[in-house]
């Protein structure tokens, strides 16, 4: 249990996010990823981890990058990720 007034982030190690952005240099085509979150930081929006599962043209599997909030279309507990 968090103690009072303790900050809680808006996305903890073990959650999964889903991403996504452009693919293309046009910016046009879109790909989206399941991201496993090793951390995240509220201050400047943006989660780290490692993209586990993808969608569109290009594979990004085990990509590891940073991703902010903007892009964040879904969010899932670990233990309720399939």
């Amino acid at each position: 249990m968090a103690e009072a007034g303790a900050f809680v982030a808006k996305y903890e190690a073990g959650d999964y996010v889903k991403v996504e952005f452009s693919t293309g240099k046009s910016g046009v085509e879109r790909g989206w990823g399941w991201v496993l979150v090793e951390s995240s930081d509220d201050k400047i929006e943006a989660v780290f981890g490692t993209v586990v599962a993808a969608g569109g043209k290009e594979r990004i599997l085990d990509t590891k990058g940073f991703f902010d909030f903007s892009l964040i279309t879904e969010h899932k507990k670990g233990s309720h990720f399939d």
